[in-house]
């Protein structure tokens, strides 16, 4: 490494560069050689007064990290581009800041307290006025209402634990019981809240950094949760793809308008004066391009350290099954967002029509619910955003009916607002068209935006410059025009020159209205909508109100939906209810079979649905009050199924008849049926002796089996009679007989009631019962770490790690270290765990690594990277498996200096490549050319497999983002298949190759093999990386491919038209128009098309050329003579 020259001055204990600074000194000393700056006395008198002379020395010596401005300074300086420091900067920067909240999760500080609360420096008060004003500010715009302030409307939420697997015998009821939010940020470090789209996820969000913001400035003196913290909200969508996280969180921080000026990085970087940040990373689902949703994920749980400098509270929709799992960790609750119950929606109506200034706000709060009812919504106002939606529509309009279905309401809103608002000035031609095509503009717009995270005002300004008639000429400013057409039409928010849709919902609502105009009576695509609807039941609305919207037409047969939904079954239980809220007309005998299969619901128990939630959701539907009653009353019935109906009966018909049928229920009940109607009134509201009596008749019942008797506890707990309970609880876990799974829930009671100074005699109890299995004793591990009994928990850890069974076990081994760990580092015995750990006889080397990664994420961060060092392969050991790279993680974010080399030499070439991380790091130390040469044995290595040859091609373009010309032939040279090409061509899009990626993905499209996903996937690379050119040259490859049939040439024109390149799309469409053996049905689609693209003489023309071939049957000659009459007249005027 190169080293500058100090000029004859002695640094400080003869000290090198830091670890973390090395690739910028590198960069550095470089630059000055290169200038002919031999010490760094030269160079005082050119950066001077900016950069002092102590400081430049301690700059050029590797041990400090200049500001950005000062880097700047010196490339001048230098007389180079500061393009050539600064990425070398901003890693050396992202290091520091990654060993800053290392060291600050060991150290393991204490929770700040709202007594001591520091006054906030100038930079952080700034934020803290912004984000108050930003977090009270209404986000949508309503016609004719006062956006009244959030904190005068927003309603406390509920949130529900999410269901996790269990290893119990069964669950204990109250563990999933609603919490509010203060409760749950309580429980756990860091929260995942998952709701459905219209839930309030961003008002909750918003509301929560407007509590604590309004704490810091002293304008409130309650403590909205236990802890002090910092807020700061972080719209998901808003987060840069690059850069570090303190320098992500202040590009976000500086959308806020009503910041006074820019913060720095620096600020988010750690903790402000000890105190932590609470960050609400809002609307994760609103990310559309997954690897990018992916890298944040990775990132926010890199960021859940225990005790670390930063506090995560995450929304966001139901994600792709599996996709969350990136985000788990030890010190997360996941949370599901509760619907408004009766109370709620009555308490927000009060609210809004306060806020409206209205002369008496409960009889119009009244009078709203009362409309509610008769319009049959109850169940669609369950929907915050909905009930918002309607309390605005009764208040501009309280003698107009609102509207019956949840399509409707949208329809309403959306149809109000594009027509309410006239532009100003001339009625020009050109206005009057924009005026005209505002609604096609908009719908464009967000089918792109569901497509990706695109600008919207460039998109809209080429949708206007493609589609405006050619006689039509625009102003000069028509640019502004545009963008004042977007901010007319009350569906766009502008902050920053950046337009956004007001509600995802919305966007979903308008793409959903073109895909049902364009569906047609016959709706061919149906199936495929429906099942993507089954697919994604809760984390998008398009499908269902594609569904929706087609079927209110009046010449459109909704019903046949509905029977296909019913004919899936129980899978489809959730999408059926929500098409019916959402609008799906229902005739008798349809009616009959949804709530059949809803009560069918109620009797099975193989499914994970909430029946009575589901229920709840279509409570407007005649029959289903009778029918409920009546399962009540069927003594034939189980009573699990008796006692849901009753309950449902209580939240749909009449609640207090419901309590009634469940208090008559109790004397027919078993123990777990009495337990049942516990939970069931109290999820009413219900309390009282009623509820104590029912508990202790469990608990006292010894014919009942233990798990349901300590469940009865858990339930007197509730009710604030927990000694009791505590005694006979411990009585059972004495019993000799007792199961594994009973013990330790029974123990974890008796711990949490009597704290540890009962542990000891847990844990001699747990040496009695020697048939106890070890891999329930997680569990228990977890108890003992809450009440603190260390002595016990490092007895219990030594247990499990001598036990053969523990081995392979995940659950149980990052269970009991998670605890164990937690405990030893309180008492500063981290050791004592890696030990235990380390020499554990029967665990593999494999479940050791994982103890390692779980020891790190608990804050023992030096014990784990040496534990993972003495136990992982040595070189002599030859090839081993990739899982291994990954532990290499916890010694590089440790102490890269002390561990790197070592790692190399470990991994070989194939763990430089395809471990990212590693790579990184020896690219920043300065040794890119390592990973090159790397990368190139790998690539002209013909046994190499496919994955192996991405890693490489992957790592090389991180080392040297030129190289992709070099690669390329090497890559052409092993005549890869499509999908190989393909993942060739996006690593090269992603780091600037786009001509190298076109040739790859063009080879793709000539492809005789390539199938549709990889046509269009090869399509899409050109439509994101390329211009209008490249993508006609690209179409024209593929149209040289004679093995593309027409049905995949539709659909790929299907995906240009939705990128505005209909002109290229044009020719596709005439393929499929004229092509032999081509179906009818995709024929007369493709006229269609080409009428709506304007394009009906190229289309007449193609027909008559088809037509002049010799030979042609009579049927043939008659098909081309009907398409041509279709082509000049549209279905539906037939």
């Amino acid at each position: 490494m190169p080293r500058v020259p100090q000029g004859g001055r002695k640094h400080r204990g003869e000290a090198g560069p830091l670890p973390a600074l090395t690739g910028f000194h590198a960069r550095l000393a470089e630059a000055m050689g290169n200038a002919g700056i031999g010490s760094v006395n030269r160079l005082v008198p050119l950066v001077r007064p900016h950069i002092p002379r102590n400081e430049l020395y301690e700059i050029c010596g590797g041990r400090a990290l200049p500001e950005r401005a000062d880097v700047e300074r010196l490339a001048r300086a230098l007389s180079v581009s500061s393009e050539h420091l600064l990425p070398t900067w901003e890693e050396a920067k992202a290091a520091l800041e990654r060993e800053t909240l290392l060291s600050m999760s060991a150290r393991g500080a204490a929770k700040a307290s709202w007594r001591d609360l520091p006054l906030p420096a100038d930079s952080l008060l700034d934020i803290l006025n912004a984000q108050h004003a930003a977090s009270d500010t209404f986000p949508y715009r309503l016609l004719g209402v006062n956006p009244p302030p959030v904190s005068r409307i927003h309603v406390k939420s509920a949130l529900r634990p999410a269901e996790a697997p269990k290893r119990k015998e069964k669950e204990d009821p109250s563990a999933r019981l609603p919490v509010p939010l203060d409760v749950a940020l309580g429980r756990h470090e860091h929260l995942l809240i998952v709701g459905d789209p219209g839930y309030g996820k961003s008002m909750l969000g918003r509301s929560l950094v407007r509590q604590l913001s309004d704490r810091w400035l002293r304008l409130a003196t309650a403590e909205p949760i236990g802890e002090a913290v910092v807020p700061l909200y972080v719209p998901a969508v808003q987060v840069p793809p690059t850069g570090s996280w303190s320098r992500r969180l202040a590009a976000v921080v500086r959308n806020n308008n009503y910041l006074v000026a820019e913060p720095e990085p620096a600020l988010f970087a750690n903790r402000v004066r000890d105190v932590r940040w609470l960050i609400v990373v809002d609307g994760l689902d609103e990310i559309h391009d997954p690897d990018r949703r992916h890298e944040l994920l990775n990132i926010l749980n890199r960021l859940m350290l225990h005790r670390g400098p930063y506090r995560l509270v995450i929304t966001s929709r139901p994600l792709p099954h599996g996709e969350l799992e990136l985000l788990r960790a030890p010190d997360l609750g996941e949370y599901t967002l509760q619907p408004f119950g009766h109370d709620q929606l009555s308490e927000f109506a009060h609210d809004w029509f306060e806020a409206q200034g209205a002369d008496d706000a409960a009889e119009e709060a009244d009078r709203f619910l009362d409309h509610i009812a008769e319009s049959h919504l109850s169940e669609v106002v369950q929907v915050p955003l909905l009930a918002t939606i309607a309390a605005a529509m009764q208040t501009t309009s309280p003698k107009r009916p609102l509207p019956a279905t949840q399509v409707e309401l949208y329809e309403r809103v959306v149809d109000e607002l594009l027509h309410a608002r006239q532009p100003t000035g001339s009625d020009t031609a050109w206005r009057s068209w924009l005026r005209g095509s505002r609604e096609s503009l908009l719908s464009f717009l967000a089918r792109l935006h569901l497509d990706g995270e695109i600008p919207l005002l460039p998109a809209a300004q080429r949708w206007v410059d493609l589609n405006r008639p050619a006689d039509l000429v625009p102003p000069r400013d028509s640019e502004r025009h545009v963008e004042q057409v977007l901010v007319d039409s009350g569906l766009l928010t502008v902050s920053g020159g950046v337009f956004r849709f007001i509600h995802q919902s919305i966007v979903e609502y308008l793409a959903a209205r073109y895909h049902a105009e364009r569906a047609g009576a016959s709706f061919e695509g149906m199936q495929r909508w429906v099942d993507q609807a089954v697919e994604r039941a809760t984390s998008g609305n398009l499908a269902l109100f594609t569904l929706a919207i087609w079927s209110r037409h009046e010449s459109h047969d909704g019903g046949m939906i509905v029977r296909r939904l019913l004919a899936i079954g129980v899978k489809a239980v959730e999408t059926l209810v929500r098409l019916v809220t959402a609008g799906v007309a229902l005739d008798a005998d349809l009616e009959k079979a949804v709530v059949d299969r809803l009560i069918a619901l109620l009797h099975e128990t193989t499914h994970s649905l909430d029946p009575v939630g589901l229920i709840r959701m279509v409570g407007e539907l005649p029959t289903l009050a009778y029918r409920l009653e009546e399962l009540v009353a069927s003594n034939t019935t189980k009573l699990e199924s008796r006692v849901k109906a009753a309950s449902a009966y209580a939240w749909v018909v009449d609640e207090s008849r419901g309590a009634e049928m469940l208090y008559e229920l109790v004397g027919s009940a078993d123990s777990t049926g009495r337990l049942d109607i516990f939970y069931a009134l109290q999820a009413l509201g219900h309390d009282g002796a009623i509820l104590v009596d029912l508990a202790q008749s469990v608990l006292d019942d010894r014919g009942t089996d233990r798990w349901t008797r300590v469940n009865a506890a858990y339930a007197l707990v509730e009710c604030d009679r927990a000694e009791g309970a505590a005694d006979l609880v411990m009585d059972l876990a004495k019993n000799s007989d007792i199961t594994d799974s009973v013990f330790v829930h029974a123990a974890s009671f008796v711990l949490a009631v009597r704290g540890r100074q009962c542990a000891g005699d847990i844990m001699r109890m747990m040496d009695g019962h020697r048939h106890i299995h070890v891999w329930c004793l997680d569990e228990l591990a977890k108890a003992l770490g809450e009440v603190g009994a260390h002595d016990a928990l490092a007895q219990l850890g030594r247990y499990v790690f001598e036990h053969p069974e523990a081995d392979g076990d995940s659950d149980l081994v990052n269970g009991v270290v998670r605890a164990w760990s937690l405990s030893a580092g309180e008492r500063g015995a981290g050791h004592e765990v890696a030990d235990t750990i380390r020499s554990a006889p029967h665990i593999s080397q494999d479940t050791k690594l994982w103890a390692a990664r779980e020891m790190h994420r608990m804050g023992l961060q030096r014990e784990a990277a040496d534990l993972i060092m003495r136990i992982a392969p040595r070189p002599e050991h030859g090839d081993h498996d990739v899982s291994f790279w990954w532990a290499f993680e916890v010694p590089l974010e440790t102490d890269r200096g002390k561990y790197l080399s070592h790692i190399i030499r470990v991994t070989g070439d194939h763990g430089l490549v395809k471990f990212s991380k590693l790579t990184d790091v020896v690219i920043q130390g300065g040794n890119a050319d390592t990973v090159v040469e790397a990368a190139r044995r790998l690539l002209t290595n013909p046994v190499e497999r496919q994955g192996c040859r991405l890693a490489a091609v992957r790592a090389w373009l991180r080392a040297d983002v030129t190289a992709a010309p070099t690669i390329l032939p090497i890559l052409r040279g092993f005549q890869p298949g499509p999908e190989e090409r393909l993942g060739y061509a996006d690593a090269m899009s992603l780091h600037g190759a786009a001509r190298d990626a076109h040739t790859l993905a063009a080879d793709v499209l000539a492809d005789p093999v390539a199938s549709r996903e990889h046509l269009l996937r090869a399509v899409r690379l050109f439509l994101r990386t390329g211009g209008s050119d490249e993508v006609a040259t690209a179409i024209a490859t593929l149209r040289a491919n004679r093995r593309c049939t027409a049905s995949e040439r539709a659909w790929i024109a299907a995906e240009l038209c939705v990128a505005n390149e209909s002109h290229t799309a044009r020719n596709l469409w005439l393929d499929a128009l004229v092509g032999p053996d081509v179906q009818l049905g995709l024929r007369v689609q493709a006229a269609e098309e080409l009428r709506e693209l304007g394009a009906v003489d190229q289309g007449r023309a193609a027909i008559d050329t088809a037509a002049l071939v010799s030979g042609l049957t009579n049927a043939e000659a008659d098909r081309l003579a009907r398409l041509r009459r279709w082509l000049e007249e549209p279905i539906g005027a037939r």
